[in-house]
């Protein structure tokens, strides 16, 4: 996923009041009626018939709401009625006070809804974070100036950092939205009756959060689900999450013929070797298998990843979804704090990615996950401290490594998790975002292409990102090269493609790059001749000599690894961001156009098409005879050939 300066191109679950639920063994959220209540962390995996359905619109002066309460970071979804056709309708945040926040469209989010032909509208946003207490939504319209609110509760969470694992355990305590600056006393084995073991305390601050706190899980605890609180001593209220001791039941390793990361493998060669069913011969012949329309379709962003028989999506809605790749039935979903414009990768049974920061949210949207791939359940999570993470994540040696950036690229990091538990292994600070997927090389060597640094300063060939190495073990750079800038926002835009020691990759500056990956020397670059929001947004792949990419200028452009020449071209109706895929002889890919193209990248001859109801911005996946690729209508599709 990569951002569009200008006109950007581009498991819901509701929680329940005055109940408790345990979900997958691992989280448990509670609501009462005050603020004396109990809080699940950042997520909730859910199968898919337990997602309740979208609100219905009252026909009074009040909104309907998919909740009533919840932590900071709850999505909600709110429906209303009364409002002219077509107007639009913008949800407010605690309306009516100084402090009222107007949601705003941030990238391909949009919470300002349209009325219908029936002057209903259907919006959701994040809640922010803030102190407990209660607030007031409203749904105002743009033109008619109907106004339709309700009320919000927000009631404080606890984050573990760490959902199950052994006695010796370290838990990362964090909290949000209790009172302000209140005393802060943490408890374990809680439970009714019986406050448990204290074993922190903190202070909140000004938005009622607090962070940097920890708890070793003690040596020769039972295996078992143990219960841990946070009170607010000032605000009474009180926050639970769960913690299970024992190890989580995880799936074999992916195999050769599954496409477990974004470009099939570390190296983002886009290429399944594996795959014999899907030819030339048959590519004709593809159709569609099944369609499964996400919850609370909207835009997704996210590459299909297909793993041991699941499709994963992420989606704009914040949801990572589950599906059956045999039926395309959804086997679970989970809810992020915020926008996922990314998918999973998914290595060693767990399935890492990160969400982005809606900003009204302030800052709680910007989080790392690794879920249990076969379930959905939250092994681990951690907060981005240098922003969100727009692509997807990269797993090497034991390590995950998530890159980040604010809006616009302003500023933006790095950051080395452990894998397994999501202890911080290193992090660094960047002057610039960095917004597409990064690439390993054989020997675990990190490369990574930036944003440009010129976002509040005055546009020149400087403002460009840099491709970097990195050492995975430290993250200290090994070299660096700041490439040449044309538009004013030239970032590296697409994950470098790794191949017998060269670089392969390109800028929204238009131009393409074949680089030397010991030591950044360019050995020869190409020239699009479109830039800016129609540069290049396609990583690329290879075959038989060709490095293949799609471009702004409606293109799918083949030139010659070695030399850089152009060699084919293939004219879609639309700009690229997609990225090539390629299987036994057959090369992949979709268009802003709406559809998904299947050509020969051997010459560029289109041997297929099928058209969407919406942009693809995704890349397909091909895994086991079926070619799987998500849209901006809201669905995914499955489509294999006749054989």
């Amino acid at each position: 996923m990569m951002k569009r300066q200008k006109g950007v191109r581009r498991a819901i679950h509701v929680f329940i009041a005055s109940c408790f639920i345990v979900i997958s063994g691992v989280i448990g959220f509670y609501v009462t009626t005050n603020l004396e209540s109990h809080a699940a962390m950042p997520g909730i995996s859910l199968h898919a018939d337990s997602i309740l359905p979208t609100p219905t619109p009252p026909s009074d002066n009040t909104l309907g709401l998919s909740t009533t309460s919840g932590p900071a970071g709850t999505h909600v979804f709110i429906s209303a009625s009364g409002y002219q056709p077509g107007e639009p309708v913008r949800p407010i945040w605690n309306y009516g006070s100084k402090a009222q926040v107007l949601e705003e469209s941030f990238y391909y989010f949009n919470p300002v809804g349209i009325a219908d032909a029936n002057g209903v509208v259907y919006e959701s946003f994040w809640t922010p974070t803030t102190v407990a207490g209660t607030y007031t939504i409203a749904a105002v319209g743009l033109k008619s100036g109907v106004v339709k609110t309700a009320t919000f509760q927000i009631v404080p969470s606890l984050d573990l950092g760490i959902y199950i694992g052994p006695p010796g355990t370290i838990l990362r305590l964090r909290g949000w939205s209790f009172g302000y600056r209140e005393t802060l006393k943490i408890f374990w084995n809680w439970a009714p009756g019986n406050s448990g073991t204290l074993i922190s305390e903190a202070s909140s601050d000004t938005m009622g959060d607090f962070s940097n706190r920890s708890f070793v899980i003690p040596a020769g605890t039972p295996a078992g689900t143990y219960t841990i609180t946070c009170e607010g001593l000032t605000s009474q209220t009180i926050a639970t999450a769960q913690f299970t001791v024992g190890m989580p039941n995880l799936e074999d390793s992916p195999s050769p013929s599954d496409w477990s990361y974004f470009g099939y493998n570390a190296q983002s060669t886009r290429i399944n070797p594996a795959e014999t069913l899907i030819s030339q011969r048959n590519a004709s012949t593809l159709t569609v298998k099944w369609k499964t329309t996400t919850p609370y379709p909207y835009k997704i962003a996210g590459s299909p990843i297909v793993v041991n028989g699941i499709v994963y999506v992420g989606t704009v809605e914040g949801f990572v979804i589950a599906i059956e790749a045999a039926s395309g039935n959804i086997l679970w979903t989970f809810q992020a704090r915020g926008p996922v414009y990314g998918s999973p990768t998914v290595q060693n049974g767990i399935a890492y990615f990160g969400s982005v920061n809606y900003p009204s949210e302030r800052l709680i949207g910007n989080y790392a996950y690794a879920l249990n791939a076969n379930n959905g359940s939250l092994i681990w999570d951690n907060y981005l401290q240098y922003g969100g993470e727009w692509s997807t994540p990269i797993v090497s040696n034991g390590r995950v490594f998530f890159t980040s950036a604010y809006k616009e690229g302003a500023s933006g990091g790095l950051s080395a998790f452990d894998a397994y538990t999501g202890q911080p292994l290193w992090s660094y600070f960047t002057p610039y975002g960095i917004w597409a997927p990064d690439t390993v090389d054989q020997n675990g060597t990190l490369y990574v292409g930036t944003g440009n640094p010129c976002y509040q300063t005055t546009p020149s060939s400087s403002c460009a990102g840099y491709m970097e190495a990195i050492n995975p073990t430290t993250g200290s750079i090994l070299w660096q090269v700041h490439l040449l800038g044309v538009s004013g926002d030239d970032d590296v835009s697409t994950a470098p493609l790794y191949d017998n020691g060269r670089l392969y990759f390109g800028l929204k500056s238009g131009y393409f790059y074949c680089m030397n990956a010991t030591n950044g020397n360019i050995i020869w670059q190409y020239n699009t001749g479109f830039s800016g929001d129609y540069g290049i947004f396609s990583s690329a792949t290879e075959y038989n000599g060709l490095v293949i990419f799609g471009g702004g200028d409606y293109l799918v452009h083949a030139l010659d690894m070695n030399t850089g020449n152009l060699v084919w071209t293939f004219k879609t109706g639309s700009f690229i961001d997609s990225s090539p895929s390629i299987a036994n002889g057959v090369l992949f890919i979709g268009s802003y156009d709406k559809y998904l193209y299947a050509l020969n990248p051997g010459n560029g001859q289109k041997l297929w098409s099928f058209r969407t109801n919406g942009p693809l911005w995704a890349s397909p996946a091909i895994s086991n005879g079926v070619i799987y690729e998500s849209s901006g209508d809201g669905n995914v599709y499955a489509f294999t050939p006749q054989v």
